[in-house]
């Protein structure tokens, strides 16, 4: 694993399970931060998917999923999922609450919803696959997440 300096608001901490330092954050302060995901991808063809660029979410306990999807014609549906990772490297999906199955159909329109749920892994970001979109029957979509702790 790659050295990084130590954030602010944080300190190394030893471990008396793994014999070792580890990465604490401090939570006597309240932190916000805003992230972009995904801003306005277009999906207008079969099976298309997007990965996000990941997000160090560590210092923070909560997140908040801004979600903006604008709906052409009748496209299929389009799945959303949240990932965590404690490497960077291997990503699993959250599958809490409304995560663990966040589909969204043509016939439900355009929406702006927000989701919250716990951070509980070093590491975030958002993957996304289409299905039934055309070059005419389209998903735009934009998540921004509100991290805070």
């Amino acid at each position: 694993m790659q050295h990084r300096p130590t954030p602010k608001e944080s300190d190394q901490v030893w471990d008396e399970r793994d014999l070792n330092w580890k990465l604490a954050y401090q939570t006597a302060l309240r932190r916000l931060e805003t992230f972009q995901f995904l801003k306005d991808v277009l999906f207008n063809t079969t099976g298309e998917t997007y990965t996000s660029e990941a997000f160090e979410c560590a210092p923070f306990k909560d997140f908040l999923l801004l979600i903006d999807l604008d709906v052409t014609l009748a496209p299929t549906d389009i799945t959303i999922s949240v990932q965590f990772s404690h490497d960077g490297v291997r990503w699993f999906n959250y599958m809490d609450g409304p995560f663990g199955s966040l589909v969204y159909e043509d016939a439900a329109g355009d929406k702006t919803e927000c989701i919250s749920g716990k951070v509980i892994a070093h590491w975030m970001r958002i993957y996304v696959v289409s299905s039934g979109c055309t070059s005419s029957a389209t998903f735009n979509l934009s998540v921004i997440g509100e991290l805070s702790g």
